[in-house]
């Protein structure tokens, strides 16, 4: 049967998670396109629901072959689909564990922690950023954009599927559980110590600030310390995501971490 109808009570559901509070209230969020639908299996994630037009299906039976699927009418597809040109599939999957207080600190660590990073593109590249260059995960207090909107999950490239992402009320809280298990605090600023001459800990927090404003006067009180990326005078600062790529990688390259190792 296909759903030609955006009337029918599971695309109006489904809809719903378009927005943060369906997200919350379903338990989970929509992705689209063969790329991240097929990553999201392929890393083990639930799918809830996986839709596809008979289109789709007529050119890709092999790849679907073994799953479940509901077959949809294109417009009630775009229905649900960010893109303007969605590529025929999309899938609500089940949101993740994102707990606070399931992060363990290890004996050899790197956690990024953003304060009230608020752009879907910045927020989705620092969580791919983030996995490439080694990090155990990202915190989010409250103040920073949903990571599972549909801008910041294309953003990630898939990383939304595979780099554990905890969130968190109170930033004071966290930092602190943070500090107390050995953690350092490190604070991007312009104020700060030369990326190039400072020696990350072996559990390090990156704190990088939001778009427009920095790194709260909060989060600052609370950090052990700021590093800043050298640049020309004329230039006042740098994209969070950009900068938070330059600080991970000189740590990346400071601990010698081989990728075969990882």
């Amino acid at each position: 049967m296909i759903i030609e109808s955006k009337q029918n009570p599971l695309i109006k559901q489904l809809k719903k998670c378009r927005e943060k509070s369906g997200r919350d209230q379903y338990g989970m969020f929509l992705v689209e396109g063969t790329r991240l639908t097929f990553h999201a299996i392929k890393s083990g994630i639930h799918l809830k629901h996986l839709l596809c037009t008979p289109e789709y299906l007529e050119e890709n039976r092999k790849l679907l072959d073994g799953l479940n699927f509901q077959l949809v009418s294109e417009n009630v597809l775009k229905e649900l689909c960010d893109t303007q040109h969605p590529q025929g599939i999309a899938a609500a999957v089940q949101k993740p564990d994102t707990n606070f207080e399931n992060l363990e600190v290890r004996d050899s660590c790197f956690y990024i922690f953003c304060d009230e990073v608020r752009d879907p593109g910045n927020m989705g590249t620092i969580i791919r950023t983030a996995e490439a260059a080694g990090a155990n995960g990202i915190v989010l207090p409250k103040g920073c954009v949903d990571i599972f909107g549909q801008k910041v999950v294309r953003s990630t490239m898939g990383s939304i599927f595979t780099m554990p992402v905890y969130l968190c009320d109170d930033k004071k809280s966290c930092l602190t559980s943070l500090q107390e298990q050995g953690c350092e605090i490190l604070a991007a600023h312009l104020k700060g110590k030369n990326l190039y001459q400072y020696s990350f800990a072996e559990k390090s927090v990156i704190v990088i600030g939001n778009e427009a404003n920095g790194v709260t006067g909060e989060v600052l009180s609370l950090c052990n310390n700021m590093i800043s990326i050298p640049m020309m005078e004329r230039v006042e600062s740098l994209n969070a995501a950009v900068s938070l790529g330059i600080i991970a990688y000189e740590r990346f390259r400071q601990k010698n971490i081989k990728i075969g190792e990882m």
